[in-house]
């Protein structure tokens, strides 16, 4: 692999010593078995990322672990992923830190932020049982790219859907919830978070429904497609653009709606202010 040609491993700074790590991503990489790819994780790990702290070579590392993402075995593709999410979420040792290395956790989370469109597509193949190493990365990139939160959400709530343990299926549901900004408490029963989404997707509805002489058929649709798999913010900012786009006379009732509903959700309140102005006349 090209990528690990790019650097001078010998020279950086890890645990012990970075010289065996090209062989040790390498292996990774092309793992077998998952036996292989838990002790080639565990040799990378232990040079770049102890218990949470970052060298030198964690930056390198997260640089050709992306590039190996596009080219890992089966076996890999979890390993590879978990150690993205340790290299996004660690700090720099206190040996870094003394020698002036105090944006390296920074470095490494903005490179890892770049490899989100392999990430994406790697979480539809993901095996069920190793779903959640990507939610928690996924969860990373929402919080580092606002930008990128609406597609996070829309990726959970499609793996909501799939035939998960009920555990991760709460996970699911709350970290879409923290998503839209209604954050659940951990005490929670699954059957409450599934009445606050089904409020929402009621109240979603009922707002189209209110609008049926307002919006077209495929208007209509686009926001439906988007209310189906439980993309409630995603579908909310959806309808109130097209209301924007197209300028037209709303009831004061539906705009209290809407901004009632935005709140809730934790919306940024841009999205619906400017329909405000479209209000009707008394």
């Amino acid at each position: 692999m090209w990528e690990l040609e790019r650097f001078d491993w010998g020279s950086l700074r890890s645990a012990r010593s970075a010289a065996a790590l090209p062989d040790a991503i390498e292996t990774l990489r092309t793992a077998d078995t998952d036996d292989l790819a838990k002790q080639a994780y565990w040799r990378i790990d232990n040079e770049v990322v102890v218990q949470g702290e970052l060298f030198e070579a964690a930056f390198p590392t997260a640089c050709c672990l992306i590039a190996a993402l596009g080219s890992c075995t089966e076996a890999s593709r979890a390993r590879i992923v978990e150690l993205l999410f340790q290299l996004a979420t660690g700090t720099p040792h206190s040996s870094e830190v003394a020698r002036g290395a105090v944006e390296l956790h920074h470095l490494c989370r903005r490179e890892v932020l770049r490899a989100a469109p392999l990430i994406f597509e790697s979480f539809e193949r993901a095996p069920p049982a190793s779903l959640d190493l990507w939610v928690d990365l996924l969860i990373v990139f929402s919080e580092e790219d606002k930008s990128l939160a609406p597609r996070v959400q829309w990726y959970l709530g499609r793996a909501r859907r799939l035939e998960v343990h009920a555990g991760l299926r709460e996970s699911l549901q709350r970290a879409i919830a923290d998503l839209q900004g209604d954050g659940l408490p951990d005490q929670r029963s699954e059957e409450a978070v599934t009445n606050d989404f089904k409020k929402l997707e009621n109240d979603i509805l009922a707002i189209l429904a209110a609008l049926q002489d307002t919006l077209d058929d495929a208007e209509t649709k686009e926001v439906r497609d988007f209310v189906e798999p439980g993309e409630y913010g995603v579908a909310f900012e959806t309808l109130c653009s097209i209301l924007g786009d197209k300028h037209a006379q709303i009831s004061p009732a539906i705009i209290d709606k809407l901004t009632e509903l935005g709140q809730r959700m934790g919306i940024d309140e841009e999205t619906w202010r400017g329909l405000a102005k479209q209000k009707d006349v008394p």
